[in-house]
């Protein structure tokens, strides 16, 4: 896990990506096979985390089901606003 913690936004280790959501660390790791998608986001501090699996068979030309990253995306988004003070 401290391999993990330290790498740098755009290094992956062990099948995760590390990046930067919504200002905040994070590694995702992602999986698909036609008609099932798997998504893993984990904030690097360890405050939240989200894992979706699904049997979608609207499945992308890259072997993906994009719309359930576009989804993640804004459920995070969402989470940050929660998170700031006054909500």
């Amino acid at each position: 896990m401290q391999r993990l913690r330290a790498l740098a936004s755009g290094d992956y280790a062990l099948g995760w990506q590390a990046g930067v959501l919504v200002g905040r660390p994070v590694l995702v790791h992602d999986g698909a096979e036609y008609g099932f998608v798997a998504y893993s986001l984990v904030e690097v501090s360890g405050d939240a985390s989200v894992f979706a699996m699904t049997n979608t068979s609207d499945v992308t030309s890259r072997g993906d089901a994009s719309w359930v990253i576009d989804v993640l995306g804004g459920l995070m988004l969402a989470l940050e606003h929660e998170a700031q003070p006054g909500h």
